[in-house]
């Protein structure tokens, strides 16, 4: 299918080269601020905080002034890099694209602009945080920077043909206060006036992409999900503790049609399909093809990092989900993310690291039309990558790879498990956000059935079991198999095998909790004894793991106990 945008995220030389290859138009080489924080490395010359803003802010001098001075030191490298990625994004063929986060601006703001730019002191269950950014959408004043900043960047980097803008509720500060009379949806179509006048008044045609970040969560999220909470937890007052995005003047069904009307017709949207890491077993969001027909809309195709995984991550599921999903809607393009949106590390080589190196190939054939399987896609590129065909117990194990990561080390059907080894309550926490990417999950945990606890430790059960069967095939058909491949593979699916092992003692061990505290299961000696041998046996193999791979990955994850009241 002729793709309109066919857009690469590529922040690195290498991703650059790696979009030119999978026929991409389009290439974002850098994204501005992080998605929920301001929390940068020093500069080793001055050790002043370097930022991601490549730009002087001159229309503010007390900031102007900092940057030309004391931070020019950091910050001319950086406006020289990106203008050499634009040059060579261009040589390849592609037009370049900034992404970037908002609202969001450097630090020095809250300093020297406070009383345009402060810091929203937000409560949470483990104390007050700092939230940056803290603009307020009734002040004019906001939107001129906004504006501001844009013309600037559009002034300073002429070869940049499209901004995508990441806006809503966990993008730093959040555009949601409450405090503020502006509605939601006009706060949102209001940033993207304030760019679109800042690049027009620059003499740019640069484009405005509106990318929804959370906006595509499900209706059920925003109108229960701190009742949920607070139920499920006991705290009583959920709402004003947990993520704000959730509150329920956020509804998308209410927000996004409003929103649509305001934006120009003529700004294309883009959004997360395949919303968390691993998502390949559940549909698309319902959404997706919902939006107003008429608006050219934008569908990420996510394979971030699995090249950096510390298992092979074959996926070939979630790839050809994101992209037939754009063939299926008859969208207006995609963005292909090797690399996640918010890491700009010059040096990430997509297709180097680990047998996930094969996933911009599998995503290049499909996206050129290629017609073959998932089974004969994954073939094709062992053959090419180590000049034979290699027997199929190896396609076996890297095609049921996504899968057996979905239910080994999530909670399965592609619900994320954030906090992978943490208390019973902070695992609830998460039941009631990540769960809702599965709309009738949270629900069903908050009520529980005994087939339901037993169903979900029996799926960590078999995802270990399966693993340890693909390494016995692996083992046994070892002599035809490509040296290279059988000790890569080997070792990662033996890390693999060590991570969901200790993975799944520990969440049968929530789960049998979770049904005692629910009245499934009766407190008695025999109960009790099966709870209990699931955590020693989750000691005695993080004990004997404890200088692997896995157990090191697991220790990096421990989280309990938490910091909250047992009240």
């Amino acid at each position: 299918m002729a793709f309109k945008y066919r857009i690469h995220n590529a922040p690195s030389s290498y991703a650059l080269e790696q979009g030119a290859r999978v026929g991409s138009n389009m290439a974002i080489v850098y994204s501005i601020g992080p998605c929920s924080h301001l929390s940068f490395d020093r500069d080793p010359v001055t050790g002043r905080f370097m930022d991601e803003f490549p730009i002087y802010f001159e229309d503010y001098p007390k900031i102007a002034e900092l940057r030309r001075s004391a931070d020019s030191s950091w910050l001319e490298p950086l406006r020289g890099h990106l203008h050499a990625m634009c040059r060579r994004s261009l040589e390849l063929g592609m037009k370049p694209l900034f992404h970037l986060y908002e609202p969001m601006l450097p630090l020095a703001f809250e300093r020297e602009y406070p009383e345009l730019v402060g810091t929203f002191k937000r409560p949470t269950q483990d104390g007050t945080i700092d939230v940056h950014t803290n603009l307020d959408p009734d002040n004019p004043e906001t939107w001129e920077l906004m504006k501001s900043k844009y013309r600037e960047l559009a002034r300073d980097f002429p070869d940049i043909s499209m901004y995508v803008i990441t806006t809503g509720d966990t993008a730093s500060s959040y555009w949601c206060m409450p405090e503020a009379k502006m509605p939601v949806y006009k706060r949102l179509a209001k940033m993207v006036e304030a760019a679109r006048q800042g690049i027009k008044e620059a003499g740019s045609d640069a484009q405005v992409c509106f990318r929804l970040w959370w906006r595509n969560f499900p209706d059920e999220y925003y109108r229960d999900g701190h009742r949920l909470t607070a139920e499920l937890t006991g705290l009583e007052n959920a709402s004003d503790l947990m993520c704000r995005i959730g509150k329920p003047w956020n509804l998308p069904s209410e927000v996004l049609p409003k929103l649509f009307k305001e934006l120009p017709p003529d700004v294309p949207v883009m959004y997360k399909s395949t919303r968390m890491d691993i998502h390949c077993n559940s549909p698309l969001t319902h959404v997706l093809g919902k939006y107003p027909p008429d608006r050219e809309q934008i569908i990420e195709v996510s394979f971030e990092m699995y090249h950096q995984k510390d298992w092979p991550w074959c996926k070939i599921m979630h790839i050809r989900q994101g992209y037939e999903g754009a063939v299926k809607h008859k969208l207006a393009g995609y963005v292909s993310l090797p690399i996640n949106m918010g890491n700009n590390g010059r040096d990430i080589d997509p297709e180097s690291g680990n047998l996930g190196r094969m996933n911009t190939w599998l995503f290049q054939a499909l996206a050129s039309g290629d017609k073959r399987t998932d089974r004969d896609l994954i073939a094709a590129w062992m053959e090419r990558e180590y000049g034979a065909p290699q027997p199929d117990v190896v396609v076996d194990a890297l095609e049921e790879a996504d899968r057996l990561a979905d239910e080994g080390t999530q909670w399965g059907r592609g619900i994320n498990n954030r906090v992978a080894f943490a208390s019973l309550h902070t695992t609830k926490l998460y039941w009631m956000f990540d769960g809702f990417i599965q709309p009738d999950f949270p629900y069903g945990i908050a009520d529980p059935t005994e087939a339901l606890i037993e169903s979900m430790i029996a799926t960590k059960h078999t995802a270990y079991e399966r693993v340890r069967m693909h390494i016995d095939n692996l083992n046994a058909a070892r002599a035809a198999v490509h040296p290279d491949l059988y000790a890569e593979l080997s070792q990662g699916l033996k890390t693999f095998s060590e991570f969901i092992l200790l993975r799944r003692d520990w969440s049968s061990y929530i789960l049998m909790q979770y049904g005692i505290e629910k009245g499934i299961y009766p407190p008695d000696r025999k109960v009790l004894g099966r709870m209990s041998r699931y955590v020693e046996t989750f000691i005695r193999n993080l004990v004997m793991l404890k200088d692997s791979p896995a157990g090191k990955k697991a220790m990096r994850q421990i989280d309990f106990p938490d910091a909250f009241p047992l009240s």
